[in-house]
């Protein structure tokens, strides 16, 4: 099992105290609170956030890359439309 290592933050006096009561409520130490807080934040951007990002980053991209198409699309047609006025 890995070596716990000492995490040190500052906080205001007054999320202090409340994480003292949240901690006193469960009965157990403010430290173990914030290792169970961060522990759950990080299991969250895990699991919940992260593929939520990748599937918005590839709906977003494939939308771009359609887009692009019809633009490459567009030009073709109006080079098409302004060659046939020429003539």
């Amino acid at each position: 099992m890995a070596r716990d290592v000492r995490v040190a933050f500052k906080l205001a006096e007054d999320k202090k105290e409340l994480l003292q009561q949240y901690a006193d409520s469960y009965g157990i130490t403010m430290s173990a609170l914030c290792a169970l807080i961060v522990g759950q934040w990080l299991h969250q951007q895990e699991n919940v956030a992260k593929p939520i990002l990748n599937s918005v980053t590839e709906v977003v991209r494939e939308t771009v890359r359609k887009e692009l198409e019809n633009e490459e699309s567009l030009e073709v047609l109006l080079r098409k439309a302004l060659e046939t006025d020429r003539k």
